[in-house]
């Protein structure tokens, strides 16, 4: 698939397919992880498309509700058992068919159905249902609401219009298209029956601590907020949805025989896993004793992230996974070897990996391992962006580096030799 980005964050320009392994390069603060972050907002509104549909018909018919509610009640006695019943559930259900029945038996109250004006409006708001299912409408809900969460403060309000756009390649139409006009006009618009099919998840990795949140979680009363949209919009907002997302996918179902072609556990000299007994991520070193994530290395935890995701088929061809500066934790041998299992992934199970870097110890591992496996300049498998900051106008550009012209081979090898510069 083909992405393109026009003034996200920090971000100007960026073009680029997505297939395989995508490496963005180059220092803080050039807009490497906008990149990430968009595309794990566009495949978050496309599969939970329903989650946020349904979300939005409750809320809509809660609203009409409670609108409606003094003209209710000069109709209907604020004591009526059957009227308390109807309130009390259309306030507490998350359930659209609950609510719609609801709706039904206001309609049906002898003193309701006499009284034109409430029947009206209790239609009309039924009807309105009709239209909140439209799929551009929506698509534009959902992206609207979950890029504000993930990238926060990234839109300045100079730099109109931004856009971004995903295509099968770089001449094909659009199959998803989000513009943001100004501060109150935006439109979206996705085929996506035809993008699931292709990519039918994403998957945010920013930091390994997200093990720790994971069993903070577990330890507070909040645990059962993982998977309750509602309970998790409420209690716990302040948590990325990126970390959410991905601790939901660490605990699924293990399946052992998905790790033979990589031996994790040889890397970080234990076993690290989920204890379904205690809830709690733990690694167990070879001699028996178990560490919880308070007392784990924090580069365990990184290799432990991959670990689980890969024996619970969450890496594949229909997935995009997003790490963002994996090297933040880890020692300079665990960085080549951290790079190395990224390649295997993308050549034995066709992930597609955006991953952004300014290491230059994965910088040069990434080059060696793809020349010893002979797909250092395969476009299908892997590919090079350099991110540049045009200080002038506080913006980034993302641009592909063509490998086999030497001045920007140059600039590749420039940031894997940078600490040739120290000495």
């Amino acid at each position: 698939m083909y992405l393109k980005v026009s003034k996200f964050g920090k971000v100007k320009k960026f073009e680029s397919k997505i297939e395989g392994l995508t490496l963005i390069l180059g220092e803080n603060n050039t807009g490497k992880s906008t990149v990430g972050k968009v595309i794990f907002s566009i495949f978050k509104t496309l599969n939970e498309f329903e989650e946020y549909n349904q979300k939005e018909k409750i809320n809509h018919l809660k609203k009409c509700y409670n609108f409606l509610l003094p003209d209710i009640l000069k109709k209907v006695s604020r004591e009526s058992k059957k009227l308390k019943d109807i309130k009390c559930k259309i306030r507490s259900s998350q359930n659209i068919n609950e609510i719609i029945d609801c709706f039904n038996q206001l309609k049906k109250h002898p003193k309701i159905k006499k009284d034109e004006n409430i029947l009206n409006k209790l239609n009309s708001a039924l009807n309105m249902l009709q239209m909140l299912s439209h799929p551009a409408s929506y698509a534009n809900y959902c992206f609207n609401d979950v890029f504000n969460k993930n990238i926060l403060n990234s839109v300045e309000k100079d730099c109109y219009p931004l856009s971004v756009e995903l295509s099968l390649n770089e001449k094909a139409p659009a199959l998803f298209s989000y513009n943001i006009q100004n501060e109150h006009q935006s439109s979206c618009s996705a085929m996506m029956g035809l993008i699931t099919d292709l990519i039918d998840d994403s998957i945010f990795i920013e930091s390994p601590f997200v093990i720790d949140i994971s069993n903070v979680l577990k330890i507070s009363d909040y645990q059962k907020a993982i998977d309750d949209y509602s309970i998790r919009e409420k209690h716990i907002g302040e948590i990325s949805p990126m970390a959410l997302d991905l601790i939901k996918k660490l605990k699924s179902h293990p399946k052992e025989e998905l790790l033979e072609k990589f031996d994790i556990n040889k890397i970080i000299k234990g076993n690290f896993f989920f204890d379904d007994k205690s809830s709690l991520f733990k690694f167990k070193l070879h001699d028996g004793k178990e560490l919880t994530s308070h007392n784990m290395p924090s580069g365990i935890k990184s290799f432990g992230i991959l670990k689980m995701l890969i024996q619970n088929d969450k890496i594949n061809k229909k997935t995009i996974l997003v790490i963002d500066e994996p090297e933040n934790c880890l020692h300079p041998d665990w960085q080549t070897k951290y790079a190395e299992l990224i390649i295997d992934l993308v050549i034995e199970k066709e992930a597609n990996i955006i991953m952004s870097t300014h290491s230059p110890y994965i910088i040069q591992a990434i080059k060696s391992i793809a020349l010893k496996k002979h797909i250092w300049n395969n476009d299908d498998k892997i590919r090079y962006i350099w991110a540049e900051n045009d200080k002038e106008k506080n913006w980034s550009t993302l641009k592909k580096l063509d490998l086999t012209k030497q001045e920007e081979l140059d600039v590749f090898d420039r940031l894997g030799n940078i600490m040739i510069g120290l000495i």
